[in-house]
């Protein structure tokens, strides 16, 4: 792993502690087809379609939960240009999949993880549930980390 990822693997490890007991062996998926935790990553932009850079925090936490553990990429372009309109698809495709997941396994906890611009696409999933605009899914998301919001960052250089 590069200083980066060890950065990022550091600072999940409380969370890691917090939320799953941890074994260095995987345990095999339940036989209803629910997960005990679902993982869905927003990737940064620029990134290859896929987890990305966050995806070796989602390995870090498959590797070390003794709960059986599913994970999942929002797809989305994830692109610089048209900026708006790709964080508004990723945000379309993350509500989309977490209301799949929810409604296929009502009982899964849900962990939303994002870096960069899928650290937006996470953090308006969010608002969106908050505001109540986002209504008829009920308890959905135990755990959210996002990483390098960088509407965050615009807004507080502005």
């Amino acid at each position: 792993m590069g200083a980066f990822q060890d950065r990022i693997k550091s600072k999940i490890d409380n969370l890691i502690a917090l939320f799953f007991s941890a074994t260095a062996t995987p345990i095999p998926g339940p036989t209803t087809g629910c997960s005990d935790v679902h993982v869905i990553t927003a990737r940064a932009s620029g990134e290859a379609p896929g987890e990305g850079i966050i995806g070796a925090v989602v390995t870090a936490i498959v590797d070390g939960s003794s709960q059986t553990v599913s994970r999942e990429a929002v797809v989305y372009p994830a692109t610089l240009t048209n900026y708006l309109v790709s964080e508004s698809e990723g945000v379309t495709a993350m509500r989309a999949q977490l209301a799949a997941q929810v409604s296929a396994c009502p009982s899964t906890k849900i962990v939303l993880m994002g870096y960069s611009q899928g650290a937006q696409v996470t953090g308006d999933v969010l608002a969106l549930r908050a505001t109540g605009t986002d209504q008829g899914r009920e308890r959905t998301a135990v755990f959210i980390r996002t990483y390098v919001d960088s509407c965050l960052q615009w807004r507080q250089r502005s």
